[in-house]
């Protein structure tokens, strides 16, 4: 599979999607848009993980490499290839499918608990199979940290919400994901990103967020199991003909 991952600043890696892939031998490429790396060709890409980052999806002026990012990414869905968006990927995969990107009334920071909304049976996983995993468990608790969120596009279907902002992932089609929240941090990273935050939380008083996260650090498992399903999932597409590049929908949804 040619799998690549589009990053969009230095602290915003793939860390367990990247230690998931390897451990299941296959090879990611990373795209460092900060960097000035070429986008693929997307008729090449047969999984796209599109990451996180400090920049909002509106501001373009300052990171124009942003324009053409989106227009890969439409370019990429509409070939029926699966995505995984998440946090700003999330949302720039919203805004392609013609959602909204806004300022969230509430930021959230730090561990919440976020829960099912529509009721998603799998009847047919194509070639794949996965055994015991449960792709969208009813409730989880996730590692945040965003100041924007974006709206369920139409024709997707809104999957979690949390007491504070209540999109925090859709599924369109049946291989696109978007996601709010971080699920691909490990305990090094959040440690990490807390720590090079402190400064800021501390002068917004935000530091019991900053103690709260590490004093639960072991929660950010969790998250981690969550992705490995996700991944198990969309990479049992390869290998798969596409009929006239449509995302195919294979789902049941129980509101």
């Amino acid at each position: 599979m040619h799998i690549y991952s589009l990053e969009h600043d230095y602290d915003d890696k793939p860390v367990f999607i990247s230690r998931w892939l390897e451990l299941h031998n296959y090879t990611l490429t990373h795209i460092r848009l900060y960097k000035g790396d070429p986008l693929p060709d997307p008729d090449l890409v047969d999984l796209l993980i599109i990451m996180g980052g400090a920049m909002n999806i509106y501001e373009e002026s300052t990171y124009p490499w942003l324009v053409p990012e989106k227009v890969f990414i439409r370019k990429v869905i509409d070939s029926g290839t699966p995505v995984l968006g998440i946090c700003l990927g999330g949302q720039l995969i919203a805004s392609v499918l013609g959602g909204t990107v806004t300022r969230s009334e509430t930021p959230e920071f730090g561990w919440h608990s976020i829960r099912r909304v529509s009721g998603v049976t799998a009847t047919s996983l194509h070639h794949a199979t996965i055994t015991g995993v449960d792709l969208f468990p009813d409730s989880l608790t996730v590692f945040q940290w965003h100041h924007d969120t974006f709206s369920i596009p139409t024709g997707a279907v809104h999957l979690y919400a949390s007491e504070t902002c209540g999109n925090q992932a859709f599924l369109y089609g049946s291989r696109v994901i978007g996601l709010q929240f971080h699920p691909e941090m490990d305990d090094s990273t959040i440690r990490k990103f807390i720590n090079q935050s402190k400064g800021d939380m501390t002068e917004h008083g935000l530091l019991p967020i900053h103690d709260d996260t590490l004093s639960r650090i072991q929660l950010f498992s969790i998250g981690n199991e969550f992705v490995s399903g996700l991944l198990q999932y969309l990479t049992s597409f390869s290998g798969i003909i596409q009929i006239d590049k449509i995302p195919l929908l294979d789902f049941i949804f129980e509101d």
